[in-house]
């Protein structure tokens, strides 16, 4: 049996480590030899883990099926023994049993190893990231259009093939190795022994080692590299790690307040509030609920609004244009007259989180898939536009059945609900991708409803979701794409060689239909007193050549776009082009533009009023945090600070104290957010 476990053990580890260098050669940066050790090392501990926890598994289910069976096996002996008054037992059939058992079972865990390493390299290749909650909405997702999406992007079927082979292979080699294997006859004191030692072993080892706490993923954090610490955790141990996210997601408890809270490193609501205020009242005050000013303008002549979300609308895309690489169309005079922050960035890394993120001031996603969607949060953004009497509205290019929008946002403060179906009707000659209409479409329909809230005279508050710039990319085929320089996107880009082009013209046909839907709109009456307030829902997840740590400022914003007539700027301070910041300052932002004198729910700071220092930052995805002074990875008790060198971003082990106040404040307002958001169902569940 030792030889067996040596033998599965090996395997294993070799590839999970295999596994570990090939994501490292696909997606890692440069490193140093002591960069390597340290994460080999980390992950082999990693490893064993895994290992010693199936091997545990296997020994207790060994023991139940041997059990079970030669119970069975014996059971006409027994009888028969019993005629006689005499028991014989069968040890020999048992220890087989659990032989060929353990066996068949090492066999499941080494395949059950290689397949998620599979998939997990096939994620990171798709989403940047190590497998997280997004994973767990394929089935809520389109999940025909996500298989779809993936045909366009990968080779399936060689790859499919790929781990066919693979497993055959694996599996050869582990039965041959098996096979050679002939148990010696000791004596049974050996075996009480021998199992008694690797148990406690064993044990140790699924423990991760003898110290304070088992080993989690706190102890992955082994370089300043964030790609590095992530791939120090391997592909079961992360699937595990998203799967207890998930759930603490969709189970809320005080337990659950309680262990987001040490995540963040704090011990209790209270030791966050005091970084934010030395009275936790006035935190609570401070930190949660604002006032706007009072403006008489807005009160007699309220605007129109209209905020939404571009699918995957990428910085980066709109920083590679220039003559000859038209990436932004009729968008591009809008940039430069109005207001247009590059440095932006997205609450989370996925569409529907996104979405959630923005309209239920929340970073904890999905909380309207399952109980809480018809619970109507005291977190909802658009609230103080229904309180001054706003006809709330949203309108999707695809299908409100996704992710049972049709169902929740009813219950979220929505008043009408529009999605391709509306816009089919109102246009019968709507083009559509998979996903949904193309969006010109859905701007043709957003305008029809704002000239019909003209002519009633009402007030309207609209926020748009778009889906064309999404895998497989396709635009009309009536629409002519401007010019492209496929050699200059080919260098900045990894994508394969049809997707370079696809992807961007894409891009530059949404990026060029929110232009002309500007266009139409300032040419109206009604335009010169409409708000308009748009992001992305994320950034590009697999195009462009970039360093996930030294260029993560460009790989993960999402820019905004303002456009605000220059009646409603009385009162109102510019923002600064290069001020950093993120889509929680959208609907404060919002709030402060076109309500006087409203009480609104917010953590981030809105743009149109001076901003205190150590709130000027954006975060990304809850996780990384920018600012002028430099950038930090990890918004919890073990951060990782960088400087600026030019562009890029590189370790500062001395970091300013303004960057550290600024990380500070991030962490303790994540923490106490994330505790608020919760507390609203535990209060009134």
């Amino acid at each position: 049996m030792f030889t067996k476990i040596f033998w599965f053990t090996g395997l294993s580890v070799i590839c999970m480590g295999i596994a570990r260098v090939l994501l490292w050669a696909a997606f890692g940066p440069s490193f140093t030899l002591s960069e390597f050790a340290a994460v080999m090392g980390m992950g082999a501990r990693f490893d064993i883990k895994v290992v010693a926890i199936w091997l545990l598994v296997s020994f207790l289910g060994a023991s139940l099926w041997s059990l079970m069976v030669g119970g069975v096996l014996c059971l006409p002996r027994l009888l028969k023994c019993a005629q006689h008054s005499e028991i014989k037992t069968r040890p020999a059939l048992l220890r087989t049993l659990f032989t060929r058992a353990t066996t068949h079972l090492f066999l499941v865990g080494l395949l059950l190893i290689v397949v998620s390493s599979f998939f997990h390299h096939a994620y990171v290749s798709y989403y940047q990231q190590i497998f997280s909650p997004l994973m767990f909405g394929f089935f809520d997702d389109d999940t025909v259009g996500i298989l779809r999406s993936i045909w366009a992007l990968f080779p399936v079927i060689p790859l499919l093939l790929g781990l066919l082979l693979g497993t055959l292979a694996i599996s050869y080699l582990y039965y041959i190795g098996v096979a050679r294997i002939t148990p010696p006859k000791r004596h049974w004191s050996f075996g009480i022994l021998f199992w008694s030692v690797a148990i406690l072993t064993i044990m140790l080892f699924a423990r991760g080692g003898l110290s304070l706490q088992p080993l989690n993923r706190q102890d992955a954090v082994v370089t300043s590299n964030r790609f590095l610490n992530s791939i120090v955790v391997n592909a079961p141990a992360a699937l595990v790690d998203a799967w207890e996210d998930q759930r603490l997601t969709l189970n809320i408890s005080h337990q659950t307040q309680l262990i987001r809270l040490h995540e963040r490193g704090f011990n209790s609501i209270e030791e966050a509030l005091q970084l934010v205020d030395p009275d936790p009242k006035l935190a609570w005050s401070s930190l949660i609920k604002h006032r706007s000013r009072k403006k008489p303008f807005v009160e007699e002549h309220p605007p129109q609004i209209v905020m939404g979300l571009m699918e995957t609308w990428a910085r980066h895309f709109i920083d590679l244009h220039k003559p000859g690489n038209n990436m932004m169309g009729a968008f591009e005079k809008h940039a430069k007259t109005d207001i247009f922050l590059p440095h932006f960035y997205s609450v989370h890394m996925g569409t529907h989180p996104s979405l959630e993120g923005n309209l239920f001031t929340t970073p904890i996603t999905p909380l309207t898939m399952g109980k809480y969607g018809l619970h109507e949060l005291t977190s909802l953004a658009i609230k103080p536009f229904k309180e001054k009497g706003y006809r709330t509205i949203f309108i999707y290019s695809g299908s409100n059945k996704w992710r049972a929008l049709d169902r929740t946002l009813p219950h979220q403060g929505f008043d009408e609900l529009y999605d391709i179906a509306d816009i089919r009707q109102f246009d019968p000659q709507t083009k559509a991708n998979f996903w949904g209409a193309y969006d010109e479409y859905m701007f043709r329909f957003m305008q029809h409803r704002l000239e019909i809230a003209e002519a009633k005279k009402e007030k309207v508050f609209i926020f748009f979701l778009t889906m064309t710039n999404h895998p497989p990319y396709s635009i009309p085929d009536d629409y002519h794409p401007l010019p492209i320089d496929q050699q200059w996107m080919s260098a900045h880009s990894k994508a394969s060689p049809e997707n370079v082009i696809g992807h961007a013209e894409t891009f530059q046909y949404a990026t060029h239909q929110l232009g002309v839907f500007l266009d139409h709109l300032k040419t109206r009456v009604y335009g010169q007193k409409t708000l308009v307030a748009v992001s992305g829902d994320h950034s590009v997840r697999d195009y462009f050549k970039l360093d996930p740590q030294a260029d993560a400022e460009a790989l993960l914003s999402t820019p905004a776009y303002f456009y605000v007539p220059s009646a409603y700027m009385a009162q109102q301070t510019r923002p600064d082009p290069q001020t950093y910041s993120s889509h929680q300052s959208l609907f404060p932002s919002m709030v402060e533009l076109a309500l006087s004198d409203s009480e609104y729910v917010a953590f981030g700071a809105p743009l149109f009023r001076p901003i205190e220092p150590h709130k000027n930052f954006g975060l990304a995805d809850f996780s990384t945090l920018f600012s002028a002074e430099g950038a930090v990875f990890g918004i919890n008790a073990h951060p990782s600070y960088f400087a600026w060198r030019g562009n890029s971003l590189i370790p500062d082990h001395t970091p300013p104290n303004s960057l550290k106040e600024k990380f500070d404040y991030a962490r303790a307002r994540t923490a106490i957010q994330e505790w608020w958001v919760q507390e609203q169902f535990l209060t009134h569940p």
